[in-house]
């Protein structure tokens, strides 16, 4: 019927819209994981160590800008390791004393010892004891978190830039993990991107903002050295306003262009950080892998 025609028609005019409008201005989702999963995360990795005892070096491959190594000294409060203590902060650990022969938390006036490591300096996480099961049961579900952003599988078949611009359909987005019982070793930060539309969308897009550049340049081009031509003598004023339409829509073609292109730019200067970050953060969790063994 011609009900469902104009439904069709304008849910196609609707799709057209959304894939230039993501085209100009990028997706709508951000890269992940989110504030939410990365508590998660971090909340799982401490459960994961015995009886909820873990060390500031052991939270680094879980902080949002690690340092570039977590070795500590005695002296420092400058040390690498401090970084970790937002996220201690944020689960109220309490600090943890031990001697030869106990160990017990740092209340009623219990003093951390001084002459140790700040990094080897432990806190115990009574609340999320109580909570434990729970929490690990969530971060281990698969379909708790956000698997597609992130971690970009590494066998992915595509390689340079195109991945950044469209979504490529032989690349599998997943998170590596050990095994199904594993805790990840440290926080993957996932990627931003140009779009998330196919390699023929987005192509399409690109030929319409050449197409659209190349062609208005022309015409406005054309109309600027036209002289004193026969149209031009005789309807002066729809010739004003035709050069003054299309450079405009040259002013509307170079934006087209140029918007994606500054959207590239600082995507690639955000991935330059990001990559940085996950590096760090992997490289931290294989010194830890060496001294906690």
């Amino acid at each position: 019927s011609s009900q469902q025609q104009q439904q069709q028609q304008q849910l196609a005019l609707s799709d057209i819209l959304s894939i230039i409008d993501e085209f100009l201005f990028g997706p709508s989702s951000s890269p992940g994981p989110s504030a939410a999963n990365k508590w998660r995360l971090r909340a799982a990795a401490i459960l994961n160590h015995d009886k909820g005892v873990v060390t500031l070096e052991q939270l680094l491959p879980y902080v949002d800008n690690p340092p570039a190594s977590g070795s500590s000294s005695v002296n420092g409060s400058s040390s690498p390791a401090m970084a970790s203590l937002s996220i201690v902060s944020h689960f109220r650990g309490i600090p943890v004393v031990t001697t030869s022969n106990t160990t017990f938390n740092a209340i009623g006036g219990a003093d951390c010892d001084d002459n140790e490591a700040p990094g080897k300096r432990q806190f115990r996480f009574a609340e999320l004891l109580r909570e434990g099961t729970e929490i690990e049961s969530a971060v281990l579900n698969k379909d708790a978190i956000d698997l597609s952003s992130i971690e970009r599988d590494n066998n992915a078949s595509a390689g340079g830039c195109m991945p950044l611009l469209y979504k490529d359909p032989g690349r599998s987005d997943r998170y590596v993990r050990q095994g199904d019982n594993t805790i990840p070793s440290c926080l993957v930060e996932g990627k931003h991107v140009l779009t998330n539309m196919t390699r023929s969308h987005f192509m399409a897009c690109l030929g319409l903002a050449l197409g659209n550049f190349f062609g208005v340049v022309w015409i406005r081009e054309y109309l600027s050295a036209d002289g004193d031509t026969a149209f031009s003598l005789a309807y002066p004023t729809i010739m004003a306003f035709l050069k003054y339409l299309f450079s405009f829509l040259a002013l509307y073609a170079k934006f087209f262009l140029l918007l994606p292109l500054m959207r590239l730019g600082s995507i690639i200067i955000i991935n330059v950080g990001i990559d940085r970050r996950n590096t760090r953060r992997k490289k931290l969790a294989r010194e830890l892998e060496g001294v906690y063994v």
